[in-house]
């Protein structure tokens, strides 16, 4: 490989071909700031997530709001749109992660706001019937809507 490499930059025109190509090469539409989008740089910002931000993505992930093994909440899954109680949200984000805490309260608004950042289809409201009459918390739309909404917000195309 290498000699390869030596030979070419010693034959006499190899190196002045590139270097002629480098310096006429038109620029004036190049952005350094615009990234590519390749599944390696998804795959870093998945990584990178921390908070409720990761935590929406493992509830997407899973189609679950329960997403340890070792919490002491049960659901169904998650397919048809539905709603779940800022108490409940909250319980479920604290038993995924341990140390949400460790610093300040968990605010339930804070929650709120970032889940609605990741998905715009989400509600909050105190929905006037049904189980959860009195109670406040989140509408959320049917898990495929949430996945685009997020995938959107991400700026990538996740395999869920």
């Amino acid at each position: 490989y290498f000699s390869k490499v030596v030979s070419a930059l010693h034959d006499g025109h190899t190196l002045e071909a590139f270097v002629y190509e480098a310096m006429n090469y038109d620029l004036k539409d190049f952005n350094f700031r615009n990234k590519p989008h390749t599944e390696e740089t998804l795959e870093q910002k998945i990584r990178s997530l921390s908070g409720v931000n990761r935590y929406w993505h493992e509830v997407l992930q899973n189609a679950d709001f329960t997403v340890s093994e070792d919490s002491y909440h049960s659901n169904a899954g998650w397919h048809e749109p539905d709603f779940i109680t800022g108490k409940n949200l909250v319980a479920r984000y604290k038993a995924y992660e341990k140390n949400a805490n460790r610093y300040e309260a968990i605010q339930v608004s804070s929650v709120y706001q970032a889940i609605k950042e990741m998905c715009p289809s989400t509600q909050k409201h105190k929905p006037g019937s049904g189980n959860y009459k009195d109670k406040r918390g989140l509408s959320y739309p049917h898990i495929d809507t949430a996945r685009e909404e997020f995938d959107t917000w991400i700026k990538g195309k996740i395999k869920w």
